[in-house]
């Protein structure tokens, strides 16, 4: 699991998992633990990964997915 809504720079639910493409590239991801789970401790074979596929669900059940291939 890829987390980035956990920061304070960032905002709602949806609209930031469409910067987890510019934040895995910039290196703005960080390995974390939220209440006692692990987040973003697969980064660096998420950056050379060939297919990675991009969902959420946002607070009002809003659900936003997209599939990237390099």
């Amino acid at each position: 699991m890829v987390v980035n809504i956990h920061e304070p720079r960032k905002t709602g639910s949806v609209v930031c998992m469409q910067r987890l493409p510019y934040d895995l590239a910039r290196g703005a991801l960080t390995p974390d633990t939220i209440q006692g789970f692990p987040v973003n401790r697969n980064l660096e074979r998420l950056r050379h990964a060939r297919t990675i596929l991009y969902d959420s669900v946002g607070a009002g059940m809003t659900r936003s997915s997209f599939l990237l291939r390099k």
